[in-house]
């Protein structure tokens, strides 16, 4: 007998409902789309522009391409102040916006950006500065046209609607309103006083509106028109929270506070998807912001390639040191068939080898993701992540890097593969893959066929001493030669090794590891589990290797790395994964 992954039909598929369901338990970097029915890694989001580069550069909440200031250029809203790049080229460095009175009073809480009739609109904590020409005028809302004054404190989402052509913006449980002739009408729109606006989309029919529910109840989305007196429909979201929106050919889609990826079904929102969060009892997906910057920002969802693309952190109950060891954050992507995978990791690389993505957590938090082009970059993310265990962050706008002969590294994990019979000898590993283009590529595979109680364990943190060994004073007494550690935060975060030797003196423990990791500093954080290596292919030239298992147990779960080595134009399909497949034959006892 044999099992295999992807399945025959040749599909991946990860529900995140626990280690039995589907073939995925896990995915980091890893690309499903390239070639339907392999596996590659997936290329490396790269640092634009950070904090280093321009101290003032606040995490990037909104993104912008508009030729509002006579020049066609890409805009970034990055905490208190506008950064802009020269012009269309997305992937080109951002500097901070000099035109006179550019806005400075700008919050990750209540502030946005859109386009409206050729002009650039930002909205600050009580007013809508409009950029027209080389000129803002950081009052126009209040001191020009008339309108409003805005709620401190609270979000602002701007919109531009499709079907009139009218200019909204959200304040509390209202929505102001003005023409293309800049007539304005205040409070146009008034929800139930318990709902606070959080985000708006526009799609051919009307107008749909995210809110929270500010005493704990279910959040909703409102449906208007454009033409109705007040709002048309309200549907539930089945969470206090619906984090972001999107329109995907013309449907709704929205994320909620459960971790349940929602569809606009004609009736109300249906679950299409899940988060891991969701299956873990008695947790919340928060990082304990409400309205601020919470693990999806409102501007933290878009379509590219057709395809639903999510920026998440995985704080759970805002615990800076809870991590689910399959709901690693960065850009997940929804697939009809897949269901949500991860697919590209926060990364402070820069043309420098510093990690292959880090985990939010512990601090961090997310921003935006816009769609740009495939020859550009694709797309824009923001977001704010630890360099270290946490004492020091990078605040950074990144890019899709179409540089896909550089090094990188991802994994997944299967399901967990019962036996045929009450035990199983798995006897076998057979992998299919493409000729490595590389000699440096590597296919590594893990296993384990029992679940230790007293792992994964989240180390509390690491102090590198050399670049391959690290002390901590985290109890790995359970620890021994061989398990995995996988590096989550700081200098080679994303990069699995091994367990070379352990050693204990007055509760400090020493790790040395089986492979050195470039430039290891300062301080990290890792993840230890049990999987045991079994099989690595290193060799060009061929397509197919088998390696000896002969595990005996009632189940078997996977773990595959592919490694991408640098050099030759096009290494980025290199490894291809083209199958996995475990022989087993029930256990005789006698």
């Amino acid at each position: 007998m044999a099992f295999q992954i992807p399945n025959r039909e040749k599909l991946f598929i990860q529900t995140n409902r626990g280690d039995f369901l589907g073939n995925l338990f896990t995915t980091f970097n890893m690309d499903f789309d390239s070639q339907l029915g392999k596996v590659r890694v997936s290329p490396r989001l790269r640092v634009n522009t950070d904090n280093v580069d321009d101290a003032q550069l606040g995490v990037p909440t909104a993104f912008l391409r508009t030729s509002a200031s006579g020049t066609d250029q890409w805009w970034a809203l990055c905490g208190t102040v506008l950064f802009k790049t020269s012009g269309t080229d997305p992937s080109a460095t951002f500097t901070q916006d000099a035109l006179g009175s550019s806005p400075t009073t700008m919050t990750t809480t209540s502030s946005d950006l859109i386009e409206f009739n050729g002009k650039m609109y930002a909205s600050l904590p009580t007013d809508i500065a409009e950029l027209d020409s080389t000129t803002w005028d950081v009052d126009w809302w209040t001191n020009v046209i008339g309108g409003t004054a805005l709620t401190t404190a609270i979000p602002h989402p701007l919109l531009a609607t499709i079907k009139t052509n009218t200019f909204l913006v959200g304040n509390g449980n209202l929505v102001h309103a003005m023409n293309k002739n800049e007539n304005v009408s205040n409070s146009r729109l008034i929800l139930p006083s318990v709902y606070q606006i959080i985000w708006m989309i526009a799609s051919r029919d009307g107008v749909w509106i995210g809110a929270r529910h500010t005493e704990g109840g279910e959040g909703q989305i409102f449906f208007w028109d454009e033409v109705a007196e007040n709002y048309n429909r309200q549907y539930g979201v089945k969470h206090a929270r619906c984090f972001a929106g999107i329109i995907k050919d013309g449907i709704p889609w929205t994320v909620n506070g459960a971790g349940q990826l929602l569809q606009y079904n004609g009736v109300g929102f249906e679950e299409r998807a899940v988060f891991p969060v969701f299956s873990q009892s008695g947790s919340e997906w928060t990082n304990g912001q409400e309205i601020n910057l919470p693990v999806v920002h409102r501007n933290g969802m878009s379509v590219v390639d057709e395809k639903i693309h999510i920026l998440i952190d995985t704080t759970i109950n805002n615990d800076l040191d809870f991590i689910m060891e399959n709901f690693p954050p960065g850009v997940w992507i929804f697939d009809n068939d897949r269901g949500l995978t991860q697919k590209y990791a926060i990364s402070r690389y820069d043309g420098t080898e510093n990690d292959y993505g880090t985990w939010t957590n512990n601090g961090g938090s997310v921003g935006a993701i816009y769609s740009t082009n495939a020859q550009q970059g694709l797309l824009l993310v923001g977001a704010k992540f630890p360099t270290d265990d946490g004492s020091t962050f990078l605040t950074a706008i990144l890019f899709k890097d179409e540089n896909d002969s550089i090094v990188k590294r991802g994994h997944f994990t299967t399901a967990v593969f019962e036996s045929s019979a009450f035990e199983d000898v798995f006897q076998d590993i057979l992998l299919s893959f493409k000729r490595f283009r590389s000699s440096g590529d590597r296919i590594i595979v893990k296993y384990r066929a029992i679940k230790n109680p007293d792992f994964p364990i989240i180390t509390a943190g690491i102090t590198w001493t050399d670049t391959d060994t690290f002390t901590t004073t985290k109890n790995l007494s359970n620890v021994t030669a061989g398990d995995e550690v996988y590096i989550i935060r700081g200098t080679g975060a994303g990069t699995l090794v091994h367990v070379l030797s352990i050693s204990e003196a007055a509760g400090t423990y020493t790790v040395n590891l089986d492979e050195t990791i470039a430039n290891a500093t300062g301080t990290g954080r890792v993840i230890i589990d049990d999987f045991t290596k079994c099989a690595t292919v290193s060799t060009q030239g061929i397509e197919r290797q088998g390696f000896d298992l002969d595990v005996v147990g009632t189940w078997i779960q996977l773990k595959v790395e592919l490694r991408s080595a640098s050099g030759s134009v096009g290494a980025g399909d290199s490894p291809e994964l083209e199958k996995v497949v475990v022989t087993n034959v029930p256990e005789i006892t006698t």
